[in-house]
């Protein structure tokens, strides 16, 4: 009895496993189930009382009336308001401008001759002056007005105070040196002078020097300038 259940029970396992390790092939198609061929339409018949009714144009166009869209309302337009005409006020009478009479006295004849005498004339140039602004040609013109009233009024007075500090060499005076030289500086509004030079010479040296010399000593009294100034003037040389 045994060996009769233990087989059973084999037998039971064997099955258990082939159905679970059983796989189908991928050759195998899974086919869909088939339909059944009955249908289930039905048929249907129209009943003989129904009558078709004709339409006419004029209902057509009643229901053409309800079907299309309704249109929008057109936008007021917009009122622009009108200018207010100003009218312009008239202008208050102005009240007449009453004239002054201004009385003007007519100068006498003694105020006349008072202005007459009260401007000043122009200084005349001598011919010392004169000889020195030559030496200037077109530079002059050049200068600031004030500076060539300074030449035209000091040039004579810086020549003399400059001849007035001369000393006639002593082997000058031995060889009867005679002639003029041209020196030219600068003359500074606090009296002092700069780039003193020769510009001709006398074509004696104890001269040319004695006029350097001379230069270097009397600028002390020079008359001073506003502005600095270019001074040329001659130096003369001559035996009584």
């Amino acid at each position: 009895m045994k060996n009769f259940f233990i087989a059973i029970l084999i037998s039971i396992l064997v099955h258990i496993i082939l159905f679970f390790s059983y796989k189908p092939s991928q050759t195998e198609e899974i086919k869909p189930p088939r339909l059944p061929k009955t249908t289930s339409v039905k048929y249907v018949k129209l009943s003989p009382s129904i009558e078709k009714k004709e339409i006419t144009k004029e209902q057509i166009v009643q229901q053409s009336e309800y079907l299309t869209p309704p249109q929008p309302l057109p936008t007021p337009k917009k009122k622009t308001p009108k200018k207010a005409i100003e009218i312009p006020k008239p202008e208050p009478k102005k009240a007449p401008v009453e004239k002054e009479y201004i009385e003007v006295q007519k100068p006498s004849a003694g105020s006349i001759l008072e202005s007459a005498l009260k401007k000043e004339e122009p200084r005349p140039i001598d011919e010392l002056t004169q000889s020195y602004l030559d030496l200037y040609g077109k530079e002059f013109y050049s200068f600031s007005d004030e500076t060539k009233e300074f030449l035209k009024d000091n040039l004579s007075d810086i020549g003399r105070i400059t001849q007035r500090y001369l000393l006639y060499p002593s082997i000058s005076i031995r060889t009867k040196q005679q002639g003029y030289n041209i020196v030219e500086f600068m003359l500074h509004p606090n009296g002092d002078i700069s780039d003193l030079k020769l510009l001709q010479s006398s074509s004696y040296s104890a001269l040319d020097n004695n006029s350097i010399h001379t230069i270097k000593v009397a600028y002390k009294d020079y008359p001073k300038p506003k502005e600095s100034t270019k001074v040329r003037i001659y130096i003369y040389y001559k035996l009584y």
